[in-house]
């Protein structure tokens, strides 16, 4: 997150510091989290939907190496084409989305949804493809439905003392 607002804030040798950082962790967790998956069993129900969190570093990664950079080049498309594909991967699973309560869990959805968004609205800037621009638009309405569904469904689980609640 760093070199999004740091390129115009901090020295060029700190934001690709961060950068470095981040994505070498990004791959570390990432890993981590497939052997949790594949070899481990079933993740509790309220943890399934921090899954989508995957789908954000690549998103920023994409936006911070552009803003280094000042251009695209195929490391960028990369990261954008990682995240693009980890947010299909996580809309095909909408069917065990749909079988599991709500918990606050739910607003992990919210964060990756806008990272991608402004990757693609990045993206439509340095292309000007149209296609990207009405993907953009396309994320943005989901992102604003999905925020409004969480605000709805927290604040029903808080009307019903379903928040907070010890296991």
């Amino acid at each position: 997150m760093v070199p999004v607002a740091g390129v115009a804030h901090a020295p060029v040798f700190v934001n690709w510091f961060f950068f470095s950082v981040g994505l070498f962790f990004w791959v570390l967790l990432f890993a981590v989290l497939l052997n949790r998956l594949i070899f481990h069993h079933p993740m509790p129900d309220k943890l399934i939907p921090t899954f989508s969190i995957l789908m954000a570093p690549p998103a920023i990664g994409f936006i911070s190496y552009v803003k280094l950079k000042g251009h695209l080049d195929v490391f960028a498309l990369g990261l954008y084409s990682l995240a693009l594909f980890l947010f299909l991967f996580v809309c095909a699973q909408w069917r065990l989305f749909r079988k599991i309560h709500f918990y606050l869990s739910w607003w992990a959805y919210s964060f990756p949804l806008a990272a991608l968004d402004l990757a693609t609205v990045l993206y439509f800037h340095k292309t000007g493809l149209i296609e990207l621009k009405m993907l953009s638009v396309l994320l943005f309405f989901g992102l604003v439905f999905l925020v409004g569904v969480l605000s709805v469904l927290t604040l029903r689980a808080m009307a019903g003392g379903a928040i907070c609640v010890e296991e």
